[in-house]
């Protein structure tokens, strides 16, 4: 039982549920591309990154794809690269990672494997605020602009984050939870300075739990009562998308 237990610890934190910071990188292909730019990734780029990460420059990258269309192709594209990192300091020196010849080693590619940066639509650095479960299948992540951030990170982690550990306990599709904060961009113009994420077994839990409004089986919705989120995020979340995982090296 306590080697599953440290499997599934050590799985979650080479996704990276447990990253203390991330950049997002969203990119919006053009359907008759995304194959291609989809193969290239894969067969190139995973590699570049998983040398990038042997030698300390970064501790995962993902690639994940929104499920059908998004709802705002402009700020989050079809296409989102996840890259993992233990500190700011780490995040700042990428950029001695990218001049590194060596994390070519291995690689049959040449720059015209590179992913086309006319696609890209907007780079994201996030802090993890909370983080509960394990690694699930699909993700449904949640975006906003809460008229109160702290406070919405605060109702998050004491009303709703025990909400879902229970959810995960009793078994109800649910894999995983957790909040992230915009480091940068930041400004009226932002398209989102936070972001929560419901993990789940398969595609039929996360469909179902949206079907049904996140009130998963097992949950106490008395609870519910006590929120404050029409106060401190009065609009909601301004985008609800699903996102699968096409490619993950740690």
């Amino acid at each position: 039982m306590k080697k599953q237990l440290l499997a599934s610890l050590l799985w979650a934190c080479s996704l990276g549920l447990f990253a203390q910071y991330q950049i997002h990188h969203y990119y919006n292909v053009p359907s008759s591309e995304l194959g291609d730019f989809v193969q290239k990734e894969t067969t190139y780029w995973s590699k570049y990154h998983k040398n990038a990460i042997d030698k300390g420059y970064l501790s995962g990258w993902g690639m994940y794809q929104i499920l059908g269309n998004s709802t705002a192709p402009s700020a989050l594209g079809n296409l989102v690269f996840v890259k993992n990192y233990t500190s700011l300091s780490q995040i700042a020196n990428m950029m001695q990672m990218y001049s590194d010849p060596s994390l070519m080693e291995g690689m049959d590619a040449t720059a015209e494997e590179m992913a086309n940066p006319d696609y890209s639509v907007g780079m994201y650095i996030v802090k993890a605020e909370a983080d509960i479960g394990t690694p699930g299948e699909v993700y449904v992540v949640n975006f906003g602009t809460p008229k109160d951030l702290s406070a919405f990170v605060e109702e998050n982690k004491s009303l709703w984050q025990p909400l879902f550990e229970k959810a995960i306990a009793n078994n109800s599709g649910l894999t995983s939870w957790g909040v992230r904060t915009t480091i940068y961009p930041l400004g009226s113009n932002t398209h989102h300075t936070v972001m929560t994420y419901d993990g789940y077994a398969s595609l039929e839990h996360a469909l179902k739990a949206l079907e049904n409004a996140y009130i998963l089986e097992g949950i106490d919705t008395t609870v519910l009562e006590k929120s404050q989120m029409s106060t401190i995020a009065p609009d909601g979340f301004s985008d609800i998308v699903i996102y699968q995982l096409l490619s993950m090296v740690n």
